[in-house]
């Protein structure tokens, strides 16, 4: 009976074809109605709030409950990245030569979150400005899969803060790194072999206070999906993807369409950068480490893993 209802559920997800992705891993978020993979994006999240390794970042951030400009009032916001390890790919591929059962697909999941403070009602005169920087596993640098959060493992502190600086006045978009003096070549050629660009997104009191309770997903990345075992934890996917830090710049700025005026330098308007990692295990998985490196994960099938991952995709297609 169980072998079954498996199957009927993964003949309803196998509705949902693979979305077009490199051969790198497949990348979702910023409003996309799908996860990674074309995984419905309920069901996507709900895999990620069980996760196998996370990492928190507190952000100090204007309080913008109060009309701009807030100097003296402060809020903290908080970037958290989720990984899970073999989540189950819900579908035949039907581009393999021998297809395989949807039962031993699996990939590493990860998931970049930015959450206001609970319960904020805010002000029409504050703009949240998002800018995020997508990966390349091909070209992704090293050091920066032990980043601390302040992303120094790649840019110098100077270099930052002028990054942060260069965004205060103007639209949403993303720094140029080139422009930066103290920045340079070098270390914007780093910045650059993190991934294929910066994406940055305008968020206002509306649309703000419709994000989820659980924050809004920045950045969401599938792996390559493998074969599973299930008596293997595939610690090569579970470093590769894990470990990488996702660098996410924020600004709360005012409003461009209320009449509060601009900031300038030195004003009220707020930048942070941050790189995100998961730095901490959850249960009795480990920390994803540098592939390659001998801090690598040593995974386990907890409830993290692949049988919660299954029963949860069942229960998502079969109704449960």
């Amino acid at each position: 009976m169980a072998i079954s209802r498996l199957s009927k559920a993964f003949q309803a997800a196998a509705l949902f074809p693979p979305a077009a992705a490199s051969f790198v891993g497949s990348f979702s978020g910023m409003g996309s109605p799908t996860g990674p993979w074309n995984i419905p994006e309920a069901t996507y999240n709900q895999l990620l709030d069980s996760p196998s390794a996370v990492g928190s970042y507190s952000l100090e951030g204007p309080d913008i409950s109060v009309r701009y400009p807030s100097p003296d009032q402060f809020a903290n916001w908080t970037l958290a990245v989720s990984v899970v390890s073999d989540f189950p790919l819900p579908w035949n591929n039907a581009n393999e030569a021998e297809p395989d059962t949807t039962l031993n697909r699996t990939f590493t999941a990860s998931r970049v979150a930015l959450t206001p403070p609970a319960g904020i009602d805010v002000d029409s005169s504050w703009d949240v400005c998002v800018m995020n920087w997508d990966a390349n596993l091909e070209t992704y640098p090293t050091q920066l899969r032990t980043d601390d959060g302040s992303c120094t493992s790649l840019l110098s502190e100077q270099c930052i803060r002028d990054v942060e600086q260069s965004v205060l006045v103007g639209r949403c978009t993303c720094p140029n790194l080139r422009e930066i003096e103290s920045c340079g070549d070098e270390q914007a050629d780093l910045m650059d072999s993190i991934g294929p660009g910066c994406f940055a997104k305008p968020f206002n009191k509306t649309t703000i206070e419709a994000w989820p309770a659980k924050g809004y997903n920045v950045r969401e990345f599938g792996g390559v999906p493998h074969p599973h075992s299930r008596d293997t934890f595939n610690n090569t996917a579970y470093d590769e993807v894990g470990s990488l830090a996702w660098p996410v710049l924020v600004r709360w700025g005012p409003s461009l369409t209320s009449n509060v005026g601009t900031s300038s330098p030195g004003g009220e308007t707020r930048t942070k950068l941050t790189c995100v990692r998961a730095n901490r295990a959850v249960g009795e998985n480990s920390v994803p480490g540098v592939p390659g490196g001998d801090s690598g994960a040593k995974g386990v099938m907890g409830s993290s893993g692949f049988v919660v991952a299954v029963a949860v995709v069942v229960g998502w297609a079969v109704g449960w």
